[in-house]
């Protein structure tokens, strides 16, 4: 598949629109959750997308599975964050586009594309997984852009639109592409150290647990998103620490903590 952008030409406006939130992103003082939030929220404006999720992501090429090591998102609720996480790293059934995207990062190349590109209509909306994680919680057309990082870690960006709304056009794609091909710096600031890069090694639920750990939920809250018991949920918050080698939420947040972008 070739998932490169195609060749439209983009407006006037919208050539100005991408130096603008360039120059806004660069002038940013703070840290780089900061300095990502102003660029995802200024390209969701670009291409109306409803939200968005920005994560750091190994891929498991046996299963066809990307894993992801840290998140960072906005617009999305709660049950949304949950359902991507279920439909993202559950074994059964798997999500219909695990298997093209991991495939494409063996290219080891950045590359933007559809969900339409990825996985056809007739598919997704006749998959398990989609039906339950990803309809049901108000998550449908998605744009993805993967950017390669050292030792086989990629930077991955996704936006999303709601169901009912139309898919994600060429110039939407475009405009993604070129944004996210040009702060390779944002890319590279910070990738989790070697430590987070165990996370594969997590089972699927323990991983979930840990996304939701870092993402700021207690024991209570991962439980009712998980629709498990709370001691189930303590048992696999306690098995994630130790994993990780600490005792608390904050040490585990610690362990993942991204710089500024200047480091």
């Amino acid at each position: 598949m070739d998932s490169s952008p195609s060749p439209i030409t983009l407006s006037e406006a919208d050539v100005r629109s991408l130096v603008r939130l360039l120059g806004r992103v660069a002038a940013v003082e703070g840290t780089l959750a900061a300095r990502k939030r102003v660029l995802m929220e200024g390209l969701r404006r670009l291409v109306k997308a409803d939200g968005w999720l920005w994560s750091v992501a190994g891929v498991i090429y046996e299963q066809n599975r990307p894993v992801s090591l840290s998140l960072l998102h906005g617009g999305l609720t709660a049950p949304q964050i949950a359902g991507w996480l279920q439909a993202s790293q559950s074994n059964d059934p798997p999500a219909p586009e695990d298997a093209p995207l991991s495939r494409e990062t063996l290219h080891n190349r950045h590359f933007t594309c559809t969900r339409q590109q990825m996985v056809p209509d007739e598919e997704w909306y006749s998959n398990p997984a989609v039906l339950e994680h990803r309809l049901a919680v108000g998550l449908d057309h998605f744009l993805y852009s993967i950017y390669p990082l050292p030792k086989q870690i990629f930077s991955c960006i996704g936006l999303f639109r709601r169901p009912g709304r139309l898919a994600f056009s060429d110039r939407d794609r475009q405009l993604a592409h070129i944004l996210i091909s040009e702060i390779p710096w944002l890319h590279h600031a910070h990738v989790p150290g070697s430590r987070a890069r165990s996370v594969p090694q997590l089972p699927p639920r323990r991983r979930e647990v840990l996304i939701l750990l870092l993402d700021g939920h207690d024991r209570k809250s991962i439980a009712e998103l998980l629709a498990i018991q709370p001691s189930t949920a303590k048992e696999h918050i306690e098995a994630v620490y130790a994993h990780f080698r600490v005792s608390s939420q904050v040490q585990l947040i610690s362990r993942f903590a991204q710089g500024n972008g200047r480091d």
